[in-house]
This record gives structure tokens, sequence and C-alpha cells, in this order.
């Protein structure tokens, strides 16, 4: 058995297949402490999923990270769609605007909308490349991406299945485990 992306609690022991999380976590409060240069600031995290260990883990090596001038807001979003983009509004329209927005996984066109409206706009970082994030990117929107490189993820545990099972030779024998990459605009094209 070899859980993907994110570990489940409670079955026998397995192999883990997937990124630290924790570290992903870490790595975005770093880019948002030297982004926000010790100067604090109100920082909005949308929570993706609290079921999913992968994203306690990010919340937990975020928060653990970010600077201590820094005062962060965790939003839930549940993966419910418009909910990303009806919070960022809400607080705007309170007069509340994030110096940075780190989001743990839900799909970034949900406050691209209302970011590419703000001036002085907010350090924003999301999780997994896609297409959509590519964009964002490109456009400036969207600062950094940290993916998680599932395809990786697949392969690794498919060599991990197979060696298990005595294959030692298959074309997924020497995949290297998988690791968190970090994409901005300037990295896009190179990859």
């Amino acid at each position: 058995m070899v859980c993907i992306s994110t570990m489940i609690s409670g079955l026998p022991a397995h192999a883990f297949s997937g990124i630290d999380n924790v570290a992903a976590g870490r790595t975005a409060a770093s880019l948002v402490n030297f982004g926000l240069r010790a100067n604090g600031g109100h920082v909005l995290v949308l929570q993706a999923n609290s079921t999913m260990q992968s994203h306690r883990d990010r919340i937990e090596g975020f928060v653990g990270h970010l600077d201590k001038l820094a005062t962060v807001e965790i939003f839930l979003t549940n993966e419910t769609p418009g909910a990303s983009r009806e919070h960022f509004a809400a607080m705007l329209a309170e007069g509340r605007k994030p110096a940075a927005v780190y989001e743990t996984g839900d799909p970034g066109d949900e406050i691209a909308s209302i970011m590419e409206t703000l001036h002085d706009k907010p350090i924003w970082i999301g999780h997994e490349r896609n297409e959509v994030h590519d964009e964002l990117m490109r456009q400036g929107v969207l600062d950094f991406v940290i993916d998680q490189d599932p395809l990786r993820q697949a392969k690794w545990a498919l060599g991990d299945v197979l060696a298990r099972l005595g294959i030692e030779k298959s074309a997924f024998s020497n995949v290297r485990r998988p690791e968190l990459h970090l994409f901005c605009a300037a990295n896009l094209d190179t990859v």
C-alpha cells in the first residue's frame, strides 16, 4: 500500500509518495517573510481542506515559520466553489487588505479577478502547477506556486509497489522520491 499526496491516519505501516508538506508550508512562510521584510502585516491563509493531512501539514509549517510580526487569519474554504472569492471580497469591503495570501490548494482563478484590480497587490502564493496558475504567473498576478510533482508521485508509487512484488527492473525502478518545486514567472519556460 502506498499513500499518494497525503498521509491517511489509521492505516497499517505503508509507504508515502509525496512531498514534505510541512516543508512546503515553511517555504511559503519564507517567501512571505522575505516579501514583508520584517515589517509584519496581515496574512490571509485560504485553507482548502481540513481533513487531508497534507493541508494540515502545510498550515503547521506556514504558521510555525511565519515572522512573529505578521498576523494570520485562516479561512477554511472546504473546497467550496466561490468560498475563497467571497471571503477575500468581504475582507476588502471591510477595509482589511492582506499583505499576503497563501492558498493551500484552492484553484487560483477564484481570487484572480479581485487580485487583478488591486493596486499594491498582496504577495500571493498557491499550490499545484497547472495551466491556470502558469498564466496567472505570466500575467504577474500570482507570485509563486509550490508544486508537489504529481507525475513523479505516481511513478514513485508504482516503482515502490513493483519492487515490493519482486519486480526489480521496470520503467519505474529508478524514479527519485517526489520533491517540491517552486515556480514563478521567471522560471516557467525553463522546465
